[in-house]
């Protein structure tokens, strides 16, 4: 289990995998201005940091993470799928994969190999950080601008609470943020609430250990919450199911 670290802690894999994903990308897209703590906030609340950092030594998640089935039932947009079920195991509907949570046919387009394995793979960490880099830098965008900021985080989520979370813990991870180590078990993704305290506090979770109820599938402020891809568990009721039907990511 990992060592306390409050709710600053980071799992030393993927704040590793964070930081590499920026610089790369400050390499890569000068201008967009995309930094490990956005990555990391976005990281947080789409899998709770890869379920606790559950992760091999290359960076793969060692269990799937995938969001609901986006069948169009209650609280989650239809979308069929695009894959054939080869990365989300469902050949009829579409779901988030991975810890940043992307829909297959947003991978298709966006994924990337941040290890040189000469493979994307949504399910590495080293992968996936790199491709919600790039996909918030899409479109020219100027992250550094509040208003272009915002933008990118509506499409990778069009929830409002969602957008603001992400802010805020992006802020409050830049004031320290702490390593803490991998977990040996899988760890479900606390629960957000919609209003975050004052700065420089980050939001706060009425249970860290208690696992969200999924999906960027459900009204903004509505159970089941989730990620932003239409993802697997970290915003609880702060996500929207507007994500499922924005252009899928």
């Amino acid at each position: 289990m990992p060592a306390a670290g409050g709710p600053l802690g980071i799992p030393g894999s993927m704040l590793a995998a964070y930081r590499q994903a920026a610089d790369r990308l400050a390499a890569e897209s000068p201008d967009c201005g995309v930094d490990w703590a956005l990555l990391a906030s976005v990281g947080r609340i789409e899998s709770n940091h890869a379920r606790g950092g559950f992760v091999d030594a290359d960076g793969t998640t060692r269990e799937r993470i995938l969001g609901p089935v986006l069948d169009g039932g209650p609280g989650v947009a239809a979308i069929r799928d695009t894959d054939g079920g080869r990365l989300d195991g469902d050949p009829v509907w579409d779901r988030a994969v991975g810890p940043m949570q992307f829909i297959p046919a947003t991978w298709q387009a966006f994924g990337a190999d941040g290890t040189g394995s000469g493979q994307a793979d949504p399910n590495n960490i080293h992968d996936a950080t790199l491709a919600a880099g790039r996909y918030l830098c899409a479109g020219s965008s100027n992250l550094r601008d509040d208003n272009q900021l915002r933008g990118a985080l509506h499409r990778y989520n069009n929830s409002s609470s969602y957008v603001a979370t992400v802010i805020r813990w992006a802020e409050a991870y830049r004031t320290g943020a702490l390593p803490i180590p991998d977990s040996d078990v899988s760890l479900g993704a606390p629960p957000q609430v919609v209003a975050a305290p004052a700065r420089p506090a980050p939001p706060e979770t009425s249970n860290p250990d208690a696992v969200a109820a999924p999906g960027h599938n459900s009204p903004d402020g509505q159970r089941p919450g989730g990620p932003g891809n239409g993802g697997n568990g970290g915003n609880g009721p702060v996500t929207a199911a507007t994500a499922r039907q924005r252009r899928p990511r």
